[in-house]
């Protein structure tokens, strides 16, 4: 079974046209919008995995375009968890601020690939307009919580 980690591991590299929110992304994770593209990534890696759950519990996620809409999505179905769970690969990792995605005000959004003693390792859509791996201490204060669509 394909998991929504696996197709992120094949999108690693992929990155904008002009760092303007624009190009393969736009395209391929927003539907074409010019938009901050990390949730959308995320949807797209989960989309594409072929575990039917998943599918269905984020198909109508693709209509909401920022971090803070998809994590209350998350918590109104119950797949939300804050700091209760231990991370594991497959989980998504909600942080309160952009880090160094887009520039402003907003969230940011990535997906574990694996946990290793006090750090987290992710993939993340629209980091320095790219996607690529990241590590994060798990204590890191701008991680705001974690959701789990399944179990791996």
């Amino acid at each position: 079974m394909t998991h929504a980690i696996d197709v992120a591991v094949t999108q690693i590299g992929v990155m904008e046209a002009t760092g303007r929110n624009d190009g393969i992304p736009s395209d391929r994770y927003m539907k074409g919008n010019k938009l901050a593209w990390c949730a959308g990534f995320q949807m797209y890696c989960n989309d594409h995995s072929d575990d039917p759950k998943i599918a269905e519990s984020v198909r109508e996620f693709w209509r909401y375009t920022n971090v803070q809409e998809f994590e209350e999505r998350f918590k109104e179905r119950g797949l939300w968890f804050g700091w209760s769970i231990r991370p594991q690969r497959n989980d998504l990792v909600f942080f309160a601020n952009r880090g160094r995605s887009d520039l402003g005000r907003g969230r940011h959004i990535g997906i574990i690939e694996r946990v290793d003693g006090a750090f987290i390792y992710t993939i993340e859509g629209n980091l320095s307009n790219k996607v690529t791996r990241d590590r994060h201490k798990i204590t890191n204060n701008r991680i705001t919580g974690y959701g789990r669509l399944c179990e791996l």
